[in-house]
């Protein structure tokens, strides 16, 4: 019923146009040659058959997507979950460590400042005693002692 209102309306619109006579008729034959066919005659039972076989299957498709949809949306919540479980026992573990690491700096550094303690109480300072002036000796002449060198030769030679 709706389009036999469409289709008189754009009659309507059609006829206020004057200077198109032959449009109006032709547009007016076609008018009859529309109103002349039955649709409901002209689709077969064959086309019918597909009609509600592609329905069924349509609504088929329709089903297996929400049970898809929905085991997707209960898989991504359980994943969601257990993220959020690892993440807290995540950070627990990250604030055990970082307590254990701080409690271990703190050792490191008393032991530190005692053996620092210990080696500043054991050092003496030592201060350097100035040189004294002494004047400078004159080298001799040095002679050579050769009768000396063969008797210390002769009793390494006897020991040997």
């Amino acid at each position: 019923m709706t389009t036999k209102r469409k289709l008189e309306s754009i009659k309507a619109d059609l006829m206020k146009i004057k200077d198109l006579e032959g449009l109006k008729k032709e547009f007016n034959k076609v008018k009859k040659e529309i109103s002349k066919v039955n649709f409901k005659k002209e689709i077969t039972t064959e086309t019918n058959k597909r009609l509600k076989l592609a329905e069924k299957k349509y609504t088929q498709v329709g089903r297996e997507i929400s049970k898809l949809q929905k085991q997707v949306d209960r898989e991504i919540e359980s994943t969601l979950s257990f993220l959020k479980k690892a993440k807290v026992e995540a950070g627990k573990a990250v604030k055990k460590v970082a307590q254990t690491a701080e409690a271990e700096r703190k050792r490191l550094s008393k032991e530190l400042k005692k053996a620092s303690s210990k080696k500043k109480a054991s050092k003496k300072k030592v201060t350097k005693k100035p040189a004294s002036k002494r004047p400078a000796k004159k080298k001799t002449a040095t002679r050579k002692k050769t009768a000396t060198k063969k008797a210390s030769r002769k009793t390494t030679a006897a020991k040997r």
